[in-house]
């Protein structure tokens, strides 16, 4: 009976220690989540966007659309400027603009914050 009696306090015990690590890796897990949710790096965290649209509906189905992306934490702004037009059925005229403003040097785009992206294309379709 005492044999018994020790080896279920021994049980016990073992319980009540695995339980005790299971909730420490819980804790742990949830901490190292919480500061990747921190520390993430994404481009485009906390922020906020918009666009316009101008579809002059015309037979060259020439179209305009301009937008932005401000940061909230800081004044950095990516900005984009996109243009088509048709030329008769076979050609289209496209072109894009993207630029970014004010990085601060620990934004996440900061090696962006001299370029600006020029694209001119001429597509035949047949």
């Amino acid at each position: 009976a005492i044999a018994k009696k020790k080896k279920d306090e021994e049980d016990a015990a073992a319980a009540a220690a695995k339980k005790k690590k299971e909730e420490e890796d819980a804790a742990a897990a949830a901490a190292i989540k919480k500061k990747e949710e921190e520390d993430a790096a994404t481009a485009f965290e906390n922020d906020l966007a918009g666009a316009l649209r101008l579809a002059l509906n015309d037979s060259a189905s020439s179209e305009i659309l301009f937008g932005w992306v401000q940061d909230l934490n800081s004044s950095a702004r990516f900005l984009f400027l996109e243009a088509s037009h048709r030329f008769g059925d076979h050609l289209l005229l496209t072109a894009e603009f993207r630029t970014f403003t004010n990085q601060p040097a620990e934004d996440f785009l900061f090696e962006q914050r001299d370029d600006e992206i020029l694209q001119i294309e001429l597509a035949y379709y047949f």
